[in-house]
């Protein structure tokens, strides 16, 4: 069958995401799909775990993209990512 309900492949996402021994996740991955893209949401121990968590989603049938909401732990990425788009607005402004 490959049309499959999306709380159904939500569920087998996190679930494969949750007894991964690769992801180091600090609270329950949250998985939700709305019309082949999925939103990941949880905490997860470092950088490279949350890289990983939208790789491993984007091999289940049926995703064509990740929304990937995942935090950090000790990561404060609402307040890194301004300073970064302030830097790249100042860039054409300095020649």
């Amino acid at each position: 069958d490959s049309v499959r309900a999306p709380e159904a492949v939500a569920a087998k996402i996190a679930g494969r995401m949750e007894r991964s021994s690769w992801i180091q996740n600090r609270s329950p991955l949250e998985v939700s799909i709305e019309q082949g893209t999925a939103t990941l949401r949880g905490l997860v121990a470092t950088d490279h775990d949350r890289v990983l968590a939208e790789r491993l989603t984007l091999l289940e049938g049926g995703i064509w993209a990740v929304k990937n909401e995942l935090q950090v732990e000790g990561s404060t990425p609402e307040l890194e990512e301004p300073p970064a788009l302030l830097e790249a607005d100042e860039a054409p402004q300095s020649e």
